[in-house]
């Protein structure tokens, strides 16, 4: 029954790492599965101190001081801003030290060869994992994906390129490419003009440079905005298209980044995306820098004195990130808990036939339970830092001017968690809704 909880739990966390779209995204999973499988070991270590001291043994202590520093690292690594090859290098020095401690502690205990069994079975879900995970992502690319922060740095976007009235802007998803030719496959649906889907082949102007292959490959191609003419690409946006007022947004951020202290977050330029936030910070990367993400649907509605207060609030929200890191290490662990607390009922329904048994199911039923609750109360809290950020802007701002301009995004914006499952899941969310940041600004 372990040996198939181990083995399903490290298919869970290798189909996530193998799906997550960045290497960084997949080394943050990996980075989160070490930790809980060192901290399992040193929470089994500390309940046995204070319930059943007796029955420690040489290995626990020759071995917990290991697991102490693989905790501490990968904790290190989570919170503060490692390089990707930094991180890569902490996945596999950490893997191997877990792997060595778990060999240790279970030999002394019950010798080579079951000891050697248990060290392989138990690290199957944990370091053995993160290691395979590492070397197929990471083998052969380390590099290339490094240098995925160079496009960003160089890139520019020129909202000439969208406005020019003889240019075609499509929204489309690039199949393939050829980086010799330059040519490319693209996959258009719902165009302007009413057309049913279609592919089409056309080719990257040299302008774009090379950098682009490392901007497609970082989206996967998906959901691109194209500017073309003449069978000729001349402008590509994975974030949006841009605006004629981002020169002025990008001088308000500038300006708001020095009054506040907050000089990781870049101006140079800002992303347009539907969102449910009118103003967040982009998570296309971990960072820094940080870019801006604004709702594209209040990008014609709001002016650039309107995003300002707006831009503000996030501003003002982002100098908390040490602290909002911390929560969303606490969400990981939980959400993991809950995962674990579940997956044993189900297994036990559907492949070990009631061989947990009716109280020891419900146990665990109840801590998921419990988890579930504790998980609502740490979003709330997650979602209260946005409300104390707007509380600080409304005070720098003025309360009135504040929530009109809530209420404006309101009116561009509409809410869509009306019905009882949109207000369960809303449960479950970091940020607050728009009503929310109004009642709270009411309150304050």
């Amino acid at each position: 029954m372990r040996l198939a909880y181990y083995v399903a739990l490290a298919g869970f966390f290798f189909l996530i790492v193998r799906e997550t779209p960045t290497l960084s995204g997949s080394l943050t999973w990996l980075l989160l599965l070490l930790t809980v499988y060192d901290l399992g070991y040193i929470g089994n270590f500390l309940t046995n101190v204070i319930i059943r001291p007796g029955s420690l043994g040489l290995g626990d202590w020759v071995t917990i001081p290991m697991f102490s520093f693989a905790l501490f690292a990968c904790t290190l690594a989570w919170v503060k801003h490692v390089s990707i090859k930094a991180a890569v290098r902490i996945v596999i020095g950490v893997s191997l030290l877990s792997i060595f401690g778990t060999f240790i502690l279970y030999v002394m205990y019950d010798g080579l060869v079951v000891g050697t069994g248990r060290a392989l079975t138990s690290g199957l879900v944990g370091p053995f994992t993160a290691l395979l995970g590492t070397a197929s992502r990471a083998r052969g690319d380390w590099a290339t994906r490094e240098s995925h922060g160079d496009w960003r740095s160089s890139k520019h976007m020129d909202s000439e390129d969208w406005t020019r009235t003889e240019e075609e802007i499509v929204k489309a998803d690039i199949d393939s490419y050829d980086k010799t030719s330059r040519e490319t496959t693209i996959h258009i649906c719902h165009m302007s003009s009413g057309e049913k889907c279609e592919d089409m082949v056309l080719k990257i102007s040299g302008n774009l440079g090379n950098l682009v292959w490392d901007e497609i490959d970082e989206y996967n191609g998906k959901d691109a905005r194209i500017s073309f003419k003449d069978g000729e690409i001349n402008a590509i946006s994975f974030w949006g298209v841009p605006k004629r007022d981002d020169p002025i947004i990008f001088e308000v951020v500038k300006k708001l980044s020095s009054q506040l202290d907050v000089p990781e977050v870049s101006s140079n330029w800002i992303f347009w995306k539907e969102r449910s936030m009118p103003v967040s910070i982009w998570l296309g990367l971990t960072g820094p820098p940080y870019w801006l993400q604004l709702d594209e649907r209040l990008a014609r509605e709001l002016s650039p004195s309107e995003w300002e207060p707006l831009i503000m609030s996030t501003l003002i929200l982002q100098k908390t990130t040490t602290r909002k890191r911390i929560l969303s290490l606490a969400q990981y662990f939980l959400i993991i808990s809950i995962s674990n607390l579940l997956l044993f009922p189900i297994l036990d329904f559907v492949v070990l036939h009631n061989f947990l048994g009716a109280t020891l199911r419900e146990i665990l039923l109840f801590g998921a339970f419990v988890c579930s609750l504790i998980l609502i109360d740490m979003m709330k809290i997650v979602r209260q830092t946005r409300l104390d950020a707007d509380r600080m802007t409304a005070e720098k701002v003025g309360k009135t001017r504040l929530l009109e301009l809530f209420t404006k995004v309101q009116r561009h914006t509409p809410d869509h968690r009306g019905l009882v499952i949109g207000k369960l899941l809303h449960l479950f969310e970091s940020e607050p809704s728009t009503e929310e940041r109004v009642q709270a600004i009411l309150r304050a």
